[in-house]
């Protein structure tokens, strides 16, 4: 089962697995603007990896609600099922052409919306889930960027 501070790890990795994606196929474009673009993606998910990393120093050894300890642990546990998120690293870089590298990435980030809006509810501290909200809000520009692009 899953705890909360197994869900910021997953999010951590979420968030440095796009960064890492982002940057690789930046530098493999041809396209300057793309390129930027993709760069830029990179350099948000790095600023969403420090803040789940910094998140996860704050929370308590031991969780102070059990019950809600244990919510959370299934309901992440039903919503990831056998895989976690549509997009993996292998997958992207298997993608054939620019077009599908984008759909892989647009849902991604739409995968990553809704997991985030999902833990969103766990969050206690009202500027902690304010930032969220905020990261919940770019990673949706993100997708609108990159479907922008198809």
């Amino acid at each position: 089962m899953f705890t909360i501070r197994d869900v910021v790890a997953i999010a951590v990795r979420i968030e440095e697995n796009g960064e890492q994606i982002y940057r690789d196929a930046a530098r493999a474009v041809q396209r300057p603007d793309l390129s930027s673009l993709l760069f830029w993606l990179a350099d948000e998910e790095a600023q969403h990896t420090k803040w789940f990393e910094d998140f996860g120093k704050k929370l308590p050894q031991q969780a102070a609600d059990p019950a809600l300890e244990a919510m959370a642990r299934t309901l992440l546990h039903d919503a990831l099922g056998p895989k976690a998120f549509s997009l993996d690293e292998a997958e992207l870089a298997l993608a054939g052409s620019m077009e599908q590298l984008l759909k892989a990435a647009v849902e991604m980030e739409n995968d990553t919306v809704l997991f985030y809006e999902m833990i969103s509810g766990f969050v206690e501290d009202e500027k902690d889930r304010t930032r969220l909200g905020e990261i919940i809000a770019q990673e949706m520009e993100h997708s609108k960027k990159l479907s922008g692009l198809l």
